[in-house]
This record gives structure tokens, sequence and C-alpha cells, in this order.
């Protein structure tokens, strides 16, 4: 066991298996059913016991819910995963075990809008889940970012500016990077996609 602190002067034990990834040892070879699932932080469990996982309650919720089968949930999940970082670890850590369902959790991690959240925090300030929320939102809606310049723009500008276009340089400049975010977000989707059709998984 290792010991995470949570920063209030609080430490939760979490469990690290021979393969490196969270939990009790894998079996060798499975009795029933493997289902791996990968991600980031929200997989991994950060500040959770190993009992807090997602990935725990899945396995207990699929223990109940086939009862006649043996489940065994692996937590392939690491801090800051992205995409990329899934589909590159896939065909030498992820195939050798022959999951019978691989579920991927990701997305968060791929958008570079975590930064200024994280710089906050870095700062000794703590954003609000409301303040999470709108900078994510601000990072892949368009229609987002509109309503709220238009929202602004109401509380303390000219009633004229509600008519004139959004698409400035600010907001070409935002999709703009945006689109190369979901580009690359898409490629290593695409190869998670492809090795598993390869390895029947």
């Amino acid at each position: 066991d290792r010991y995470y602190d949570r920063g209030n002067g609080e430490t939760y034990p979490f469990t690290i298996n021979s393969h490196g990834f969270r939990g009790q040892e894998i079996q060798e070879v499975s009795q029933g059913m493997r289902v791996v699932v990968t991600g980031g932080s929200a997989t991994f469990g950060h500040a959770n016991n190993d009992w807090e996982t997602w990935p725990h309650y899945l396995e207990e919720e699929l223990d109940t819910q086939l009862d006649h089968l043996s489940i065994e949930v692996v937590n392939a999940g690491f801090h800051a995963y992205r995409a990329r970082h899934i589909a590159a670890m896939l065909p030498a850590e992820i195939v050798p075990l022959n999951p019978d369902l691989l579920l991927v959790y990701t997305g968060f991690n791929d958008w570079e809008t975590i930064k200024v959240l994280t710089n906050m925090r870095d700062h000794g300030v703590s954003p609000s889940a409301s303040e999470w929320m709108h900078h994510w939102f601000m990072s892949k809606s368009l229609l987002y970012l509109t309503a709220a310049e238009k929202l602004q723009t109401l509380q303390t500008g000219n009633i004229n500016d509600l008519y004139r276009t959004t698409e400035d340089a600010e907001v070409g400049r935002r999709t703009f990077e945006d689109q190369q975010k979901w580009n690359a977000y898409g490629d290593a989707l695409e190869s998670i996609v492809l090795e598993c059709l390869r390895t029947k998984i």
C-alpha cells in the first residue's frame, strides 16, 4: 500500500499491483469476465480509497447483476492521462491482459483549458464547481461563448453591441485551437478503436 496526502493533513492508502495499475493483483488467467477501464485521475480515483473508485463500484455492480460470472475489473487509470496516452499503452500493457471489455473514460484532460484552472489552484485560488464548468464550456461551445458575451453586454455594455458579430479574432483563434485539439483527440480515439478491432477486444 502507498499513501497519498489529501492536502488537509489526512492521507489515504492506495494499492499498486505488479502491473503498475491500481488495485489488487490481476489473475494470471481470467476465471470469468475481465473488464479493463482506462482514463485519467477520475478513473484512477484521485483522493479516493481503493474501495471508493468508480472501477471498484463497477465491479461490485457487475458482480451483483451477473452473479453467474466471476467478474474482474482492472483499473488502468493514471493521473493526467489523455487519449493519446491510452492509445500508446494499449498494445503493450492492455492487450496482453486479454480483456473481454475495454472501457475508455477520457476527454477532459485532452483540453488545455484545465491549465487555467490548475494555475488558479496553484496560486492559492480554489475554483468553484461553477468556474470549472464555465471554463470547460467556454473552450468547447461557440454557442455558450456567444451567450456569455451577450449576457455580459446586457449587464455592462451598450445595447447596440448585442447585434455585433461574435466571430471576431478571439472567437476565431479559440475555434482554430479547439479544432486542433478535436483532431488530435479524434486521431487518438481512432487508434484505440483500430487496436481493439485488430486484437478483437
